[in-house]
């Protein structure tokens, strides 16, 4: 074991931890990770049906939760944080033709999706926050990179501004 998976297994352990659109590819792939580890029970909230059964399907892990859900929805976000430890914010609109020609959409869920999660965060006093980004959002000229940067800009001030969650962004590339 490295010493990376040992930190891993003592951050982790007996924790629940929340994936926004763990549904999805990077999402996904996060779960399958984490599972790896002795966590209590990892929560993955996504709007796709279909992806949350074909997850189920290729995990058959009793601690996974498949919340089928918006984070829009308020209330269901609410009922999706009771008793998390650690978020992991993936869900949000990213394929760039898509999101051009679905402004209102992009911005809703990249933005708006985004601050609803963090002010629910807050209420719900869980640990850690963390933020999925890209690099796209540096130097923007796609609608998705500049919701991205948004995002990015949103999650830094609530480091700054609100207490005792801890919020931080991490860059990814194409992945």
């Amino acid at each position: 074991m490295t010493d990376i998976d040992a930190k891993l297994n003592r951050v982790l352990k007996n924790k629940t931890i929340l994936i926004t659109g763990g549904a999805g590819s990077l999402g996904s792939h996060m779960v399958k990770k984490l599972l790896q580890y002795p966590v209590r029970s990892i929560r993955v909230l996504d709007i796709n049906e279909h992806a949350l059964f074909l997850l189920n399907r290729s995990m058959n892990d009793k601690r996974l939760r498949l919340l089928l859900g918006n984070i829009l929805d308020s209330d269901r976000l609410k009922m999706a944080l009771s008793d998390v430890d650690f978020v992991f914010h993936t869900a949000a609109i990213k394929n760039i033709e898509i999101s051009e020609f679905n402004p209102i959409e992009t911005i809703d869920t990249n933005i708006n999706g985004t601050v609803n999660l963090i002010k629910s965060v807050v209420q719900s006093d869980v640990k850690k926050f963390l933020n999925i980004s890209t690099d796209k959002a540096v130097e923007p000229s796609t609608l998705y990179g500049t919701t991205k940067q948004l995002g990015e800009k949103i999650t830094s001030w609530a480091g700054t501004h609100t207490h005792p969650t801890k919020f931080s962004t991490v860059r990814m590339g194409n992945v």
